[in-house]
């Protein structure tokens, strides 16, 4: 666990997802296995454009270039898998390892201008 986490944890509350829903009615999540096998993916919905903070399930942009994980401790397939969900399901992606990219009209993603996230988290 990193160091300091314990003591943040302790300072609030703190309550544990799993399995698919949603947090509030525009913020929602599931399962994304592959980098890691218990990976969860978040997504919100902001003035009409789906948002993805997808953590390790798109570590960098590779991934979504070739559509494909390229590291898995739980198998390549859930990783590729949770990778397609992604891509089909929202416009925007901040993915663990890499600035955000915003999808463009002919379905390609591409972080050559800034992506504006409008979100506030407390």
């Amino acid at each position: 666990m990193p160091w300091g986490i314990l003591d943040q944890l302790a300072r609030g509350r703190v309550d544990l997802i799993d399995g698919k829903g949603k947090i509030e009615e525009s913020i929602r999540h599931f399962p994304a296995p592959g980098h890691t096998p218990v990976a969860m993916q978040s997504s919100c919905t902001l003035k009409t454009r789906a948002r993805s903070f997808s953590g390790d399930a798109v570590k960098y942009v590779k991934e979504i270039i070739i559509c494909r994980c390229d590291m898995a401790f739980g198998t390549v397939e859930q990783g590729t898998a949770s990778i397609e969900r992604i891509l089909w399901t929202v416009d925007c992606i901040v993915p663990g390892h890499f600035p955000g990219l915003t999808k463009q009209p002919n379905g390609s993603f591409l972080w050559d201008e800034p992506a504006h996230f409008d979100l506030l988290v407390r």
